[in-house]
């Protein structure tokens, strides 16, 4: 079946994926099996499937009580965003394979149109601020949607042009949209009450980068801070097409000579930027570098 179709799969891949607190969950790195596994658009025989498919840890999770029926209240509430959706990023899968999340938290509705990465620091100059205050129109005028981590700063300033269209990976709980952010769509592959993190900052970062392959860095610190260490993993990963302003500093040139495609800060950089993101994007390679990394293409799940 194609993605999409699938009520059923979603359902199971909540039961097994979704991180909810006191929930045991089976190894992620298994659910393109579980996917291979599920060719019927049946809750019922979903169980039996992994079984046969030897998915022993998989089925049990399956059968606990009441595990399934609450699954599928979090589906039927929109409350989930899972592989089996139409909306779940095509990026995720190109570039990460089976380390994709198969399951997160969402609020609010995934856009399916092309977005773009936005990362930056939280502490800008003005110039730098302007830039981004651009960036956000000149986004909205091309068509692109936005995704970025709902932080201060770069995140926010580009996110003023998108209302509650943006998209906001969280480095915490879904629970934490509500409290701190104001209203957009929000996803988060942590559990609902979890508190940031340094680790779930980078894991928010891989996803921001991967979303559609595509990405702008506002702004980084050379060597020092999250978006330093999140882009230059991308950059490493080859995890798409990172554009880096060029602001005559130490950082943009480093993130430059590591990958990056230099974006000069001229009168004309709103028609240089629409060219680039008219360029084919690259596809991944699997292990460069030595990333363990498993790299497929779309196709290769069945969708």
């Amino acid at each position: 079946m194609l993605r999409g179709d699938w009520h059923a799969g979603r359902c199971v891949f909540t039961c097994l994926y979704l991180p909810v607190n006191g929930w045991q969950k089976p190894p992620t790195r298994h659910w393109p099996k579980v996917l291979a596994a599920l060719r019927e658009d049946s809750v019922g025989a979903a169980e039996q499937r992994l079984r046969a498919a030897g998915l022993w840890h998989e089925a049990s999770v399956l059968a606990e009580p009441d595990r399934l029926a609450l699954a599928e209240q979090y589906c039927e509430r929109e409350q989930v965003l899972t592989v089996c959706d139409a909306a779940y990023p095509t990026g995720w899968l190109n570039l990460l394979g089976d380390t994709a999340p198969p399951a997160l938290w969402r609020l609010g509705d995934v856009p399916t149109g092309l977005s773009l990465g936005v990362v930056g620091s939280r502490e800008l100059t003005l110039n730098q601020q302007q830039f981004a205050v651009g960036l956000g129109n000149v986004l909205r005028k091309l068509g692109y949607g936005m995704v970025s981590g709902a932080a201060r700063g770069a995140d926010s300033i580009v996110a003023q042009s998108f209302g509650d269209s943006a998209v906001h990976i969280l480095p915490s709980g879904i629970n934490a949209a509500t409290a701190e952010y104001g209203r957009a769509t929000y996803l988060s592959p942590f559990e609902p009450e979890a508190t940031f993190t340094g680790q779930q900052a980078m894991i928010r970062n891989r996803l921001i980068y991967s979303w559609s392959g595509l990405s702008v860095v506002v702004h980084s610190r050379f060597k020092v801070g999250g978006t330093w260490g999140g882009v230059t993993e991308a950059l490493r990963k080859r995890n798409g097409r990172v554009i880096v302003p060029q602001w005559g500093c130490a950082a943009s040139a480093a993130l430059v000579a590591l990958g990056g495609v230099g974006l000069p800060i001229t009168a004309t950089w709103p028609e240089q930027l629409a060219f680039l993101l008219r360029q084919p994007l690259p596809l991944a390679q699997p292990d460069l570098f030595g990333a363990e990394v498993v790299r497929e293409r779309r196709l290769a799940y069945g969708f």
